[in-house]
């Protein structure tokens, strides 16, 4: 009876250090990713504010329409290229 009540505790103890381990491991990965939440806007602010740049600088050359249209191509072509840059990163 004492061995199968040492066993209980036993148990009980492992499955603290393991709640505690886990319960360190969740906050730190919520830490980095809301780290990376914060990078990821300062990322889309510079390249919102780089493709206004060089909308404004192509649209007093050749004027809007085609400025958005280049723009716009740029933009696609880059996430594009992203996209499947993350599908073979994911794929392993």
């Amino acid at each position: 009876m004492h061995a199968i009540s040492q066993l209980i505790v036993g148990v009980a103890e492992l499955c603290e250090a393991e709640g505690r381990l886990l319960r360190r491991s969740v906050l730190r990965i919520a830490k980095g990713a809301a780290l990376m939440l914060v990078a990821a806007l300062g990322v889309a602010g510079g390249v919102a504010l780089l493709a206004s740049a060089a909308f404004l600088s192509i649209a007093e050359r050749l004027g809007a329409p085609v400025a958005a249209s280049l723009v716009g191509a740029a933009m696609l072509v880059a996430a594009l290229g992203l996209a499947g840059f993350a599908a073979r990163f994911t794929r392993g």
